[in-house]
């Protein structure tokens, strides 16, 4: 996963956007346990050799496409030219990322696969939020603050799943944004 300060080369992001771009693909067209490495090649029109440059395996490929949220974030950073995302916008993106793959996700409930989804999910978000809080509260936030609040973004996406993305990506933001109002610190 790239850091949201640092993007990967410009030929590597293109080369993995078509990686995933075959996965999505090939996603609606068959179960996500049937996809081999050799399909995804032959959709995205590259070697083998090029995909195993990026991945190991097809579990890692997915583990990266719908755990991009540093990504989304470093994206949205560089466009507005800001040096931290706020919390509202972090958790709107992260819904709004969730529901754009809901197929995928919902094919995946349950599955060792998402578990490893959301471990990287909260690794990502660890920096992300702690950035965010140290731009908009006067406490300097520890590690396990930024767990606890990357652990609790979980926590409502993998309810979410399991709730079929009923309410809304909006209403979830506000549910889940009430809900860290009464574990984040002061002045946010």
């Amino acid at each position: 996963m790239t850091k949201p300060n640092r993007k990967p080369d410009r030929r590597v992001r293109r080369t993995r956007r078509q990686l995933q771009t075959a996965l999505r693909e090939l996603i609606q067209d068959k179960p996500y346990n049937k996809i081999t490495k050799v399909d995804v090649v032959q959709q995205a029109d590259i070697s083998r050799a090029t995909f195993y440059l990026h991945y190991e395996t097809v579990d890692e490929l997915l583990i990266q496409l719908l755990a991009s949220i540093g990504d989304e974030v470093a994206e949205y950073l560089e466009k507005s030219n800001q040096d931290y995302v706020s919390l509202q916008k972090l958790t709107r993106l992260l819904f709004d990322g969730i529901v754009s793959d809901r197929v995928l996700y919902r094919e995946l409930k349950g599955t060792i696969v998402l578990s490893a989804v959301m471990n990287q999910l909260v690794q990502e978000m660890i920096p992300i939020i702690k950035n965010t809080l140290s731009h908009t509260t006067e406490t300097n936030i520890d590690d396990l603050v930024a767990y606890q609040i990357a652990g609790a973004l979980s926590a409502s996406v993998l309810w979410w799943i399991d709730h079929n993305f009923s309410p809304s990506a909006s209403k979830m933001t506000t549910l889940t944004l009430d809900q860290l109002s009464q574990i984040l610190p002061n002045n946010n």
